[in-house]
């Protein structure tokens, strides 16, 4: 290959790549209301003339190339959007009461008076007449009764009204169903009915998985009281139905609620506490297999929940750039990551909230966590542990990476939110390694569990009051509902956080 061609695809220049592409399926997802016959025409030309201006500025000028390049991969980006927007596209007669036959395509939620899940339709039916379908299989939103109990895999026929999603006063739901991608939902059944199940192997793994995640929060419910079952079950599966309104208030209060969300955050912080643990002891090939075992595990344990298996791609990643001890090559390997996901699913980067902060969260922890790192380090600030200094640098800078998207997104700033989190996130490895012990033992014989609350309720206990001790400190936290407001102070701590990065690499050399 030229050098020259070499030049524009080197790591360096890859990050630039991946950030237009991933701007121009944003741009797509955003724009819906310009002509799309004149956007598909403008794609076209455009990509064409950027892809000649490339060919023919690789000899002469790879300033030019590059650029070419980066807008070649902008527009790119905007033609995928849109042709998983024609796939999906279909018109749902809403406000109409219809016949729906369909497979259920996620673990139903199980909530207290119902049952929420979402049917891929193989059929639907008005007024006894089939309407046709088009691109890809469309998704529903349906609420159930909460008994009898559905799982994922079931083929149901539901009868109810097909009713539009709405923007209500604090939330979007219309935004909330695309990521599924879906566009309508049921309110109300008529008639519920099971018609069968996909026997496919595929089907089945995926369901043992979440027979095996239900197992698990069973066995939590039979060894600990509440709240504690409840956090523990959230601490490790990232399932919060069941706890308390006064917790996850509080949760929110403090900025912890992605404690019980099993986010990227968490993950990496256990990955991080297990090769620090383990680091003296073993190479770094065997630590990337250690690290690799546990994400797989997380993943079986959660039954392949979404944010969960984002979680564990940034994970592995992240493992895998610290293994081979590349600090720039992380960033990249994110944004491959983050291009991968959203190609499968474009909706996934403006609405869904999960990968949003799962990105900005590793964001934080790849970028501005070695700043920190080296500003204590070179001001001898404090004279903290390795295990101790590590989880304060990344707490930080997964908190600054995340507080412009939870201002954005709801509307509450946590004062108090950086303390809280040192106050409590050196405690959860060995909560979650505790909780992890009494199911085990719970799986193996229910007593044997029983008795390892003796060790386990007094930490998650030790968890719950700091958290409610924390809440409870004048002005926290604090809302704000005027909407040019939050979104203007959501974009001040984003400026706010890039000054830093940018003043912190000049003035700390190469530190990404």
């Amino acid at each position: 290959m030229d050098k020259k061609i070499k030049s524009i695809i080197l790591p360096d220049q890859f990050k630039y790549l991946a950030i237009s592409f991933l701007l121009g399926i944003a741009f797509s997802t955003a724009v819906s209301s310009i002509n799309q016959n004149i956007l598909h025409d403008l794609f076209l030309i455009t990509c064409l003339f950027l892809f000649v201006l490339f060919i023919n500025h690789v000899q002469k000028n790879s300033k030019i190339a590059f650029v070419a390049a980066v807008l070649f991969s902008l527009f790119l980006g905007y033609g995928t959007s849109e042709l998983h927007k024609n796939k999906n596209q279909y018109e749902w007669p809403y406000d109409r009461s219809g016949l729906i036959s369909g497979q259920i395509i996620n673990r139903p939620i199980i909530k207290e008076t119902r049952q929420e899940m979402i049917l891929e339709t193989d059929s639907v039916k008005i007024d006894d007449q089939s309407i046709r379908q088009t691109g890809n299989k469309p998704k529903i939103l349906v609420y159930l009764p909460k008994y009898p109990i559905y799982n994922y895999g079931d083929q149901v026929e539901v009868s109810g009204k097909i009713i539009k999603p709405e923007k209500f006063e604090d939330f979007n739901f219309e935004n909330y169903l695309k990521k599924y991608p879906a566009r309508a939902y049921i309110k109300e059944t008529s008639s519920v009915e099971k018609t069968g199940s996909n026997t496919s192997i595929a089907t089945l793994l995926i369901g043992s998985l979440y027979s095996f995640s239900g197992r698990i929060e069973k066995s939590l419910s039979s060894i600990l009281p509440e709240p504690e079952a409840s956090f523990a079950a959230g601490l490790v599966l990232g399932q919060k139905t069941n706890l308390p309104k006064y917790l996850l208030a509080n949760l929110q209060i403090t900025g912890t609620t992605h404690l019980i969300a099993l986010s990227g955050y968490n993950v990496t912080i256990i990955i991080n506490a297990l090769v620090l643990l383990l680091s003296p002891f073993l190479n770094k090939r065997w630590l990337l297999v250690m690290g690799g075992f546990l994400v797989l595990f997380f993943i079986i344990m959660t039954g392949l929940s979404p944010s969960v298996v984002r979680a564990a791609i940034f994970s592995l990643l992240l493992i895998f750039g610290k293994t081979i001890g590349r600090k720039a090559n992380q960033v990249n390997l994110m944004l491959l990551a983050a291009v991968a996901m959203v190609i499968f699913n474009p909706n996934l980067l403006l609405y869904d909230i999960g990968f949003q902060l799962s990105f900005a969260a590793f964001s934080g922890i790849i970028i501005i966590s070695p700043l920190i790192d080296r500003f204590v380090l070179k001001t001898k600030l404090v004279d903290w542990p390795a295990y101790i200094t590590k989880t304060f640098s990344e707490t930080l800078s997964a908190q600054l990476a995340v507080m412009p998207i939870i201002v954005f997104s709801f509307k509450i700033v946590s004062l108090i939110s950086p303390i809280a989190n040192l106050a409590v996130l050196w405690i959860i490895p060995w909560a979650m390694f505790l909780v992890f012990i009494g199911i085990a033992l719970s799986l193996i014989w229910l007593p044997l569990g029983k008795i390892s609350i003796i060790v386990i309720w007094p930490v998650l206990k030790s968890i719950i009051f700091i958290i409610n001790l924390f809440s409870r400190i004048p002005l926290a936290s604090f809302s704000v509902q005027n909407e040019s407001v939050y979104k203007g102070l959501s974009y001040l701590i984003l400026a706010f956080v890039i000054i830093i990065i940018i003043r912190a690499k000049k003035k700390y050399e190469k530190i990404i």
